[in-house]
């Protein structure tokens, strides 16, 4: 039974990852990455204290925004038992992404969102704890927010 679990949560994530996470973000994953913690320091500034024109810039942060709330979507999903965290995506590239510094500071400070921080923390620790039960009905209508949100124009595209 656990292994039958393991392959639907395996199977979930997948699918999952692919609709929320597109190539455009996978890009932005890689530039963020590559970019100097300066670099990434301007990119990712408050647009508060300097407002944010270039289009190049603009298109990183919506990707970057795409991808935080694809990891809170995620950890919902860890939470009710029906994601597999356990991948080499999430690990490779998901965690550190997380990890840096000016990132942190982007969805802490200037953007703070709560489930990206509580899903690296998941991550990170390794132990995971599913939900009791096998929660895809409530996972389901979480997804159907996301299209709804997106629709209206609500969350990001």
């Amino acid at each position: 039974m656990d292994e039958d679990r393991r392959f639907l949560r395996q199977r979930n994530f997948k699918q999952i990852s692919s609709r929320l996470i597109r190539n455009s973000e996978l890009r932005a994953i890689s530039e963020i990455r590559k970019m100097t913690p300066e670099e990434r320091r301007i990119a990712l500034r408050d647009w508060r204290i300097k407002p944010i024109y270039k289009k190049s810039e603009v298109k990183l942060r919506d990707d970057l925004d795409n991808v935080l709330h694809a990891c809170g979507i995620f950890e919902v999903g860890f939470m009710l038992g029906v994601i597999e965290p356990n991948n080499s995506f999430l690990t490779d590239d998901i965690v550190p992404l997380l990890e840096l510094t000016e990132v942190k500071t982007y969805y802490t400070d200037y953007y703070p969102i709560a489930l990206p921080s509580k899903f690296l923390r998941r991550l990170n620790d390794r132990g995971v704890i599913y939900a009791d039960r096998f929660d895809t009905a409530t996972f389901d209508k979480l997804l159907c927010l996301k299209r709804i949100s997106t629709i209206q124009g609500w969350g990001s595209s």
